[in-house]
């Protein structure tokens, strides 16, 4: 847990989406570069030809520049927070909760997706839904251009001001007063998406029926939320406190979904599955229907997590996302 809740400089952030519709690959790219806590932002969000991007629903465009973020970002300077599902998040440490602010204390924004996918000539088929996809974490601190979905820092060099234990293993996990080592902030960076039924069409789905999913894509997710390990007996050890562990538990996803080797355009499972695409009426100038879907992505330091020292508030971040659009099979 952090002791001060410095702000966190938020200094390289980029997102990649990359879709395959149909058999053809289209891409999506988000960036966001600071170099202050708020300040000097800047995003960009570019598609393929058969696919388009909006902040609205409305306003669909091949490319979105920075200013059209510029309402969710102006104030945005990420802090640790907390959520045990991804919609609901708190700040302020266990003896002081307070409602965490959007955009102020996690990055949240909705997108949509559109495309104009032409009907599948399998009438026991139907592409449809969207995946995150090909967690390359761990190969991506050697080689930054690597294809696929990642969350990486630049890292902390990090002196320990008291002794405490960093792992399960009491002797071999011991971190001494004066130690050094390198603290991560993507190890405790937290992705949501919670997706969102399409106002104005057909979609009667409930809200339960709507895919809602944490991810942690840190290299170490054994690490994860509420640990008793790591900052929490950090923090605990350098206050004399006896802070415990939250009992309700953070349900994340680590492992992304793959596609059937055999036929690539369905799924082995649904493990990532964030999104489904819904036949709208509405057509582009072609006569082709349009298929949307729409999600809220949030983006958050996890206050609960074993890495989340107070070093890391100052580490530089690279996101990069990838996702696919595969079939279902129909009853």
């Amino acid at each position: 847990m952090g002791k001060s809740f410095k702000k966190l400089f938020l200094s390289v952030l980029s997102l990649c989406i990359s879709l395959i519709l149909f058999g053809t690959v289209v891409f999506a790219w988000l960036s966001i570069n600071t170099t202050s806590i708020l300040h000097n932002i800047s995003i960009g969000i570019a598609t393929g030809d058969d696919f388009e991007i909006s902040l609205d629903g409305i306003n669909y465009k091949k490319e979105i520049l920075n200013e059209d973020f510029q309402k969710y970002l102006t104030k945005l300077a990420l802090i640790d927070v907390t959520s045990s599902d991804g919609i609901n998040f708190y700040k302020g440490g266990p003896s002081n909760q307070k409602i965490a602010i959007a955009n102020v204390d996690y990055l949240k924004i909705s997108i949509y997706f559109r495309t104009t996918a032409k009907p599948t000539a399998d009438p026991k088929t139907v592409l449809r839904h969207v995946f995150l996809v090909d967690n390359v974490s761990s190969e991506a601190y050697l080689n930054k251009d690597i294809d696929g979905t990642y969350i990486i820092s630049k890292g902390i060099n990090w002196q320990a001001d008291i002794t405490f234990l960093n792992g399960l293993d009491p002797i071999n996990d011991i971190i001494y007063v004066g130690e050094r080592r390198v603290v991560y902030a993507a190890e405790a960076i937290r992705l949501s998406f919670q997706e969102k039924p399409l106002t104005g069409t057909s979609d009667e789905r409930k809200e339960d029926a709507l895919a809602s999913k944490i991810f942690d894509l840190s290299r170490h997710p054994e690490r994860g939320y509420g640990v008793s390990f790591g900052s929490l007996d950090y923090y605990n050890k350098k206050h004399g406190k006896n802070i415990k562990a939250p009992a309700e538990p953070q349900n994340v996803i680590t492992t992304l979904t793959k596609f059937n080797e055999t036929d690539p355009r369905f799924p082995n499972d649904y493990n990532s599955l964030i999104a489904s695409m819904i036949k709208t009426d509405k057509y582009n100038e072609q006569g082709d229907v349009y298929y949307e879907a729409k999600v809220d992505m949030m983006l958050w330091l996890e206050g609960w997590d074993a890495d989340c020292f107070n070093a890391i508030h100052y580490d530089k971040i690279t996101m990069k996302l990838k996702f696919r659009v595969g079939r279902e099979i129909l009853n």
